[in-house]
């Protein structure tokens, strides 16, 4: 497991590098990569653990060195268009639109998208053409990439306005007969969970949110204080969702009489239908890829072992996208989990109130340093808040889970599992308002270097060891 542990770290080194310096990545990228192969292999021999590290390395160089050269190919040929004429491009409209009027008349429409393998930020300036852009369409659009000034995300802006820009639909958002089959179980899961509940419920609306990932519903009064408390991780269908639903689903399919060694076979299909049914967001998809690994271990025999199914995912995820490397989402995602991974090792023996604790402080400091560094954010309020939100929102899941599922044999017996599902997201909320109206709960703060986020995860590893050491000693005692 330690040397699953170093080939991520080897691979994110190499990517690393290449994203430090993306001119002689692109250009140097294939003689490198052979120069230290072939250095390594005549160091080393074939059997060598330092062979392997090479070779990773330098497969992760490569791969972002190969990203590095398309995008800056796009830039390029962006650069000879801007000179005389808009840069044209199909868009694929993602799921989340902001609309704002235009004091000028016409709406301003701003989406994020890619050109190929560059991630930008579109902006179409006073639109008045008709119906706006909807989810799952595709745009042919010409405008101009504003590549010398990239925002706080670090994309380039794409701004379609002025003389010869244009915005006009290619395709339609055709319903395809999955998506309409899952659109439709969606809507009937969702009526399922209002039973017994009046319908303009605020917190049950944080209930679907959670469980089905419907956050369009709630007020943006809630999702700003979620946001301000530091608990909006709580929305996201992330590894917390993903694992407490599969260890229900495992429950039940136990309880079905079907056989440890067939656990994973049945399980897995289950868990990706999970995720398809709540929208199959990025966050939702690593984590149900890891919980795949976790529960196929059953199918060849093999105890489940949380920190090899992270290692795997973590090499897949970053081969198959380098750019991973430096989403800040993704960053949060695997910090998250892995921290989590060595808490729950380092409080085996503990009592369950300290491992709440304890698990829940890990929570919080495994994304300080990123949230600072990306977003200029720090949310002290977030560590007593997820004290109470991410117990709460493990127990909101469970509830609802249960209740959704008791509403195909009774309803009111559905409406007393689901009013207790209300019941916790009301208090989630209240401690959420709370948090966020504390003085000094949240602020700004200078974007944190990379040299003083090492300092932290350094400090937070130190604290982990510590207590594992005190862990194992205390399981030697009782012993």
């Amino acid at each position: 497991m330690r040397k699953g542990l170093i080939l991520c770290a080897a691979l994110a080194a190499g990517e690393a590098l290449a994203f430090a310096w993306p001119s002689a990545a692109a250009v140097f990228r294939p003689a490198a990569c052979g120069i230290l192969f072939f250095a390594a292999l005549l160091a080393w021999g074939w059997r060598s653990w330092g062979l392997w590290l090479v070779c990773i390395a330098c497969l992760g160089y490569a791969r972002a060195g190969q990203l590095v050269a398309a995008r800056q190919d796009v830039l390029r040929q962006a650069r000879l268009l801007n000179n005389g004429k808009p840069f044209p491009a199909r868009l694929s409209i993602p799921e989340n639109i902001t609309l704002r009027p235009s004091a000028k008349g016409g709406t301003n429409i701003v989406f994020m998208a890619d050109i190929g393998p560059l991630p930008v930020r579109v902006r179409i300036s006073r639109w008045s053409g008709g119906e706006p852009p909807r989810p799952g369409e595709e745009w042919d659009c010409a405008g101009w990439l504003n590549a010398e000034a990239p925002g706080r995300n670090g994309r380039p802006t794409y701004s379609i306005a002025g003389a010869h820009a244009y915005a006009r639909r290619a395709t339609s958002a055709a319903e395809r007969p999955l998506q309409a089959w899952l659109r439709r179980v969606r809507g009937d899961f969702s009526r399922r969970l209002g039973i017994g509940v009046r319908p303009d419920s605020e917190s049950l609306a944080l209930v679907r949110a959670i469980l089905l990932g419907e956050r369009a519903r709630l007020p943006r009064e809630t999702r700003e204080a979620f946001a301000l408390a530091g608990t909006i991780h709580v929305f996201a269908i992330s590894g917390l969702h993903v694992m407490v639903v599969a260890q229900i689903l495992a429950v039940l399919l136990m309880v079905c009489d079907i056989g440890q060694r067939y656990l994973g076979v049945a399980l897995v299909p289950l868990v990706w239908l999970y995720v398809l049914l709540t929208g199959a967001s990025p966050s939702a998809i690593r984590a149900a890829g890891m919980a795949s690994l976790y529960f196929a271990a059953f199918v060849f025999g093999r105890a489940p072992n949380a920190l090899s199914a992270w290692t795997a995912t973590f090499l897949v995820t970053h081969l198959s996208d380098p750019s991973l490397l430096l989403n800040v989402g993704s960053q949060l995602s695997f910090a998250v989990v892995l921290t989590l991974i060595f808490a729950v090792r380092a409080t085996q023996h503990a009592r369950p109130g300290v491992r709440i604790a304890v698990l829940t402080l890990a929570t919080w400091a495994a994304g300080v340093p990123l949230v600072a560094s990306a977003f200029g954010r720090f949310t002290l309020g977030g560590l007593v808040a997820n004290l109470v939100l991410v117990p709460a929102a493990e127990c909101a899941v469970i509830v609802a889970s249960v209740g959704l599922l008791a509403s195909f044999l009774s309803d009111p017996l559905a409406a007393y599992f689901t009013n207790l599902a209300v019941l916790v997201a009301d208090v989630m909320s209240n401690v959420s308002f709370l948090t966020a109206a504390l003085p000094g709960a949240h602020g700004e703060t200078a974007p944190w270097p990379w040299y003083l986020c090492g300092l932290w995860y350094l400090l937070l590893g130190g604290g982990l060891w510590w207590l594992a050491a005190c862990d194992r000693r205390k399981g030697r005692n009782r012993l």
